[in-house]
């Protein structure tokens, strides 16, 4: 089986794809192989983008220094942002596809 690429989140991390599974990869250092990442497995990709979005929250809030809660509410947000903006061709094709889907089957109405 031959993993494809779905989607780079940034230069660490990626979604990878085969007809079965979608994998999150992550390099834990600039010079690790993303062959080599440490893997997580999913069975949908919705799953995998709740992964990297609690991935960057915990990347984004463990810098080292004391944090008030405006802080993490502001940092939680940005990533949150970030998410859906990346999504967004994703769930745009999925609607699109169920929408196409739907009407082939007779269901689309007129209400």
């Amino acid at each position: 089986m031959t993993m494809k690429l779905i989607c780079k989140i940034n230069e660490r991390i990626s979604i990878w794809a085969d007809e079965h599974q979608y994998v999150v990869r992550t390099q834990t250092s600039s010079k690790q192989k993303m062959k080599h990442a440490d893997s997580s497995y999913f069975s949908s990709l919705e799953s995998c983008f709740e992964e990297v979005f609690e991935y960057l929250c915990r990347t984004r809030l463990a810098d080292g220094r004391d944090k008030k809660i405006k802080e993490i509410a502001e940092i939680i947000i940005a990533t949150k942002k970030d998410i859906i903006k990346i999504m967004r061709p994703f769930t745009e094709l999925h609607h699109r596809i169920n929408g196409a889907a739907e009407v082939g089957r007779g269901r689309e109405t007129d209400d």
